[in-house]
Formats: C-alpha cells, sequence, structure tokens
C-alpha cells in the first residue's frame, strides 16, 4: 500500500536532504533505518539495513553475516539491552569516532606500507 506525500511534507523532505549539517544527514539516515517510525532503531532494523546495504553494493558476504553485524553493532550501541537504539546513541558513537579520527594517524601512507613489505 503505497501513501501519499502532500506538498508540504515534500517540500520538508526537500530542505532535510539539502541541509548538510551533521545533525540533519544523522537525522535522515536514522529516520530511514527506523523502519516502524517508532523512534529507535532494533537489531532487526539495523539487520534490514545492512542487507538492504549489502543488495545494493553486491556484497553478499556481507549480506550473509548481517545477523552478525547486527548483534554486534548492538552490543555496542545498546549496552543495557534495552533490544534498540535511539537517536542520541548513533550521534555519540559517530562523534566519538570523529574524535578518534582527528587524533588516529592513517596507515596508508607510504613508511607504514613500505614497513609491511619487508
Amino acid at each position: 500500500r503505497i501513501s501519499k506525500i502532500c506538498k508540504e511534507e515534500l517540500q520538508d523532505f526537500w530542505l532535510q536532504l539539502s541541509d548538510q549539517s551533521f545533525d540533519a544527514r544523522l537525522q535522515i539516515f536514522f529516520d530511514m533505518a527506523d523502519s516502524n517510525e517508532d523512534g529507535r532503531i532494533t537489531r532487526d532494523e539495523v539487520q534490514e539495513l545492512i542487507m538492504l546495504s549489502a543488495s545494493a553494493n553486491k556484497l553478499s558476504s556481507l549480506k550473509e553475516r548481517a545477523h552478525e553485524y547486527a548483534n554486534l553493532i548492538m552490543e555496542e550501541l545498546d549496552p543495557e539491552n534495552l533490544g534498540y537504539i535511539e537517536l542520541w546513541q548513533l550521534e555519540a558513537l559517530l562523534l566519538q569516532r570523529d574524535v578518534y579520527m582527528e587524533y588516529s594517524r592513517p596507515l596508508s601512507t607510504p613508511g607504514w606500507r613500505q614497513n609491511l613489505s619487508t
């Protein structure tokens, strides 16, 4: 069954898509993952997202292990075992990653490659 969208909803969606801020992009991603629109992402929704991404990118090995990867993601983002993650948890993880990347040295520098090949 296809639901209809009104002009105002389409305009709001377009404004969200064109907003390049971190918060707007994160909200769009979260809304796409939250298939039942309850404000939470469950392990099943994480697994579905992994499988859709794997199918779109023709990554059969990722698709086969989607259940395992979904469990790992939930283990990290849902340490209390509530069965869901909320937007703030995903945001905290991504912001933590950005801090790590600022202080991390890339492993793909020529010096590292030379050391690995000897």
